[in-house]
């Protein structure tokens, strides 16, 4: 509904769409978080899309890359591009102002996934 609402220009209603999404996927997580933390933190990615409050939307990102990179820290192979997306998201968001923040965790989180040596052979 939200993303009808979005499409058809009528914001107000988006976000509360959302809103009613994250609530519901909240008490899903409250259950279960292995199961429905990443559908969590979709519904906050799409909420901070919205929002045109530069601190509303950064508190907002930083709740959803904060799940993104423990379900990437424990499950790479499913997550790890969810938390590319989620940090690319984030540039493009807040560009120059958080540029170097989300480079730097992006870096040091990748970096340690991929510095192990290619077996020869």
């Amino acid at each position: 509904m939200a993303i009808a609402y979005s499409k058809l220009n009528k914001f107000k209603e988006a976000k509360k769409a959302h809103r009613r999404s994250l609530k519901i996927r909240e008490g899903l997580a409250k259950t279960n978080q292995f199961a429905y933390n990443s559908d969590l933190a979709m519904s906050l990615n799409n909420l901070t899309l919205l929002y045109n409050q530069i601190k509303k939307s950064k508190e907002i990102y930083m709740e959803a890359l904060k799940i993104y990179k423990e379900l990437a820290k424990n499950n790479f192979q499913t997550y790890g591009i969810e938390l590319a997306k989620t940090l690319v998201m984030g540039v493009a968001l807040f560009h120059q102002t958080y540029w170097t923040a989300s480079r730097r965790s992006a870096k040091r989180f990748f970096t340690n996934r991929f510095t192990t040596e290619v077996p020869k052979g």
